[in-house]
């Protein structure tokens, strides 16, 4: 079970849900953020786009999976270093990591907005290696 956060406490919210789900499975918890290199200011100080408090994003996911450690599965933080995005990063690490399930926040947008900012949660699930639903072909139609 992968639950992916980016830093915000929105998508945080979603390391509860994905803990339940996967204590009811008895399946691991990687909670799992994507780091994207920031171009550095004059300061130096974040070469993380946005990834918790201190833009250290190994420090941000392991405070989450000590969070929920008591758990009787195993629980573990895993940084995905991607220069390109967050929905590249987590296709990637899903190809090399395969996982049943993957949760994730949406900020739910629509419209202008969303063709505008376009949406995480979409990408993620196109650039997914893992099939989605399928439909049950079509009854093939022979001649008698």
């Amino acid at each position: 079970m992968f639950a992916c956060v980016d830093g915000s406490s929105v998508s945080a919210q979603i390391v509860p849900v994905a803990a339940r789900w996967a204590t009811a499975l008895g399946v691991p918890l990687r909670i799992v953020t994507v780091a994207e290199p920031a171009l550095a200011g004059l300061d130096r100080r974040e070469p993380y786009r946005g990834l918790g408090p201190n833009g250290d994003p190994r420090a941000y996911v392991d405070g989450l999976a000590h969070t929920w450690r008591g758990l009787d599965i195993e629980v573990s933080g895993h940084v995905v270093f991607d220069p390109i995005g967050p929905a590249e990063g987590i296709a990637t690490e899903l190809e090399t990591t395969p996982c049943g399930l993957v949760a994730v926040t949406t900020h739910a947008r629509t419209g202008l907005t969303r063709a505008v900012l376009g949406s995480r949660t979409t990408s993620i699930l196109r650039h997914s290696p893992v099939p989605g639903p399928r439909r049950p072909a079509a009854p093939r139609l022979t001649r008698p």
